[in-house]
């Protein structure tokens, strides 16, 4: 642990530059603002998933919502 730790610190000025390019900052900043999205489209996927591999049945009209979302 210590040797990862010592490398970093070593290339501690590289990682500084590299994260005050503004296009990698773009980057960043469009996936920090997609993560919501993501997330709360992936709890839809398990409520319309998840009861299947467990045998409880839905309504298909739920699960086409869910999937929908």
């Amino acid at each position: 642990m210590d040797a990862i730790v010592k490398m970093l610190e070593k290339h501690q000025p590289f990682f500084e530059k590299i994260s005050r390019n503004i296009y990698l900052q773009a980057i960043k900043d469009g996936f920090l603002g997609c993560m919501p999205i993501v997330l709360t489209s992936s709890i839809f996927l398990l409520i319309a998933t998840l009861p299947g591999v467990v045998g409880i049945t839905l309504p298909q009209p739920l699960i086409d919502w869910c999937n929908k979302l």
